[in-house]
């Protein structure tokens, strides 16, 4: 008789199970969804967010993780970091005395995940002191990205960023991945030997993106 009941009473929730089954289904594939990384070795806290990324930027880092995994890991951890303004007191143009534009350029595209947009001037004051600044910048976080001016038109790696003779000047520590910045530059001598702007990784080696340098003659 026990037997009997426990039979029926099992075959009533099966029954439910079947009819109720678009219900939990979703919560169900969402589980073992969860249970697969979306970046191999990715912190565990960071999986979904990489899943913001664009599809593009997702499959350009899925891409170089098959490469080089351990550069794909430091690239997505960084890009998926906290971004950290330049202090708004330093977001402005500088105070210049009499400034005229000597050069200027455009951050350029790579590709998906090495990209940068904004523009850059190089002011000259009455002193003949040279102030770079970006304006409308933004490129991913990266680890100790640096701005260096190099003699090259469009550099896409390292050896690209010596050429001519000219080596690479490295100006400093990128300030933020976006938003307004100035730069001091200083030990120029003849700008028009620089042809162009770029943000390194010197870590990573790896150029994130560059500006072509129209320098005024």
């Amino acid at each position: 008789m026990r037997l009997r009941i426990f039979l029926m009473l099992l075959g009533a929730v099966l029954v439910a199970a079947t009819f109720t089954f678009p219900l939990w289904q979703p919560i169900l594939s969402h589980r073992g969804a969860a249970s697969v990384d979306a970046f191999p070795g990715l912190d565990p806290r960071l999986q979904s967010a990489f899943l913001n990324f664009p599809q593009e930027q997702q499959r350009a880092f899925l891409a170089l993780n098959q490469t080089d995994p351990d550069k794909a890991l430091a690239m997505v951890s960084a890009a998926l970091a906290p971004r950290v303004p330049v202090p708004t007191d330093q977001q402005a143009m500088p105070d210049l005395n009499a400034p005229v534009t000597v050069a200027s350029g455009t951050f350029q595209q790579i590709n998906a995940i090495q990209y940068g947009q904004g523009t850059i001037n190089i002011f000259q004051d009455a002193s003949n002191a040279l102030t770079m600044r970006f304006d409308g910048f933004s490129t991913l976080n990266g680890p100790d990205l640096h701005v260096y001016l190099t003699a090259a038109d469009a550099p896409k790696t390292v050896a690209d960023m010596t050429t001519n003779g000219v080596d690479k000047l490295d100006v400093g520590a990128l300030q933020s991945s976006y938003g307004g910045q100035n730069y001091v530059l200083t030990n120029i001598t003849d700008l028009t030997q620089y042809h162009s702007v770029v943000i390194y990784s010197p870590s990573l080696d790896l150029i994130y993106t560059y500006a072509p340098l129209f320098v005024r003659q």
